[in-house]
């Protein structure tokens, strides 16, 4: 996203991030603003969020609470939070498949 020229807000839940906020690797070195929290906490996310014009998730472990707190923003996630929280519930993921022939 950086080498696009887009600004990059990240919510780190990483045990690696000091308490200064700082990092060893990751995602956190290329980013404008880092959020430090756990991913099930959905006001943190909702707060990093806030004012970006598309979120993403690097990971589906996401809580749904913490994607529909980012998804009331009415910024654009991408994948969906509908998608990702299908994505965490295995019976879930493959009865969305079958229902698009998917096998």
């Amino acid at each position: 996203a950086r080498t696009l020229g887009c600004r990059v807000h990240l919510l780190d839940d990483d045990a690696a991030t000091d308490d200064a906020g700082t990092h060893d690797g990751g995602a956190a070195v290329a980013a404008d603003r880092v959020t430090r929290a756990p991913l099930h906490d959905a006001a943190a996310a909702a707060d990093a969020m806030a004012g970006c014009d598309v979120v993403t998730a690097a990971v589906e472990q996401v809580p749904p609470a913490t994607l529909r707190a980012v998804e009331r923003l009415g910024v654009p996630m991408r994948p969906s939070a509908a998608l990702l929280t299908i994505a965490q519930d295995r019976a879930l993921e493959r009865d969305w498949l079958a229902r698009r022939g998917v096998p």
